[in-house]
């Protein structure tokens, strides 16, 4: 998960190697993005969350839903991505995945930990008045 695989001859090269999960990375400009011979793995998450970014996807983004059958684009192809027979990505995103870098989530859950923090002080002091 969350790997940019850039600029080489072959992505992912994975040999008897099955039941592998990978998600939520970007496959960008290898010659062959993934050489999966003899092997059965899995490409996607469930909807919505999603699959990889393959910067050689054609697919359109016109339709929405677990079954990409409904009106409204979403982020998603609504075609899977095709590696081999046995290896597809089901839900593969149409723009790069970005990258946050570890400062701002380390940031957001401070922040979330703080407010969460006041909010309940708050409401044990409502609570206690309330009481009194």
């Amino acid at each position: 998960m969350e790997n940019n695989v850039t600029n080489t001859g072959v992505g992912v090269w994975l040999s008897d190697s099955s039941n592998n999960i990978f998600s939520h990375n970007n496959f960008i400009n290898n010659s062959q993005q993934v050489q999966a011979g003899n092997t059965t793995n899995l490409w996607n998450d469930t909807y919505p969350l999603g699959g990889n970014f393959w910067s050689d996807y054609n697919g359109a983004d016109s339709k929405n839903g677990q079954f990409q059958n409904q009106t409204g684009n979403d982020g998603i192809g609504d075609t899977p991505y095709i590696i081999y027979e046995n290896n597809q990505d089901h839900y593969p995103f149409v723009r790069v995945i970005p990258e946050y870098s570890s400062t701002i989530i380390i940031v957001l859950f401070m922040a979330t930990t703080l407010i969460t923090a006041i909010a309940c002080k708050k409401q044990s002091r409502t609570l206690n008045n309330k009481e009194s």
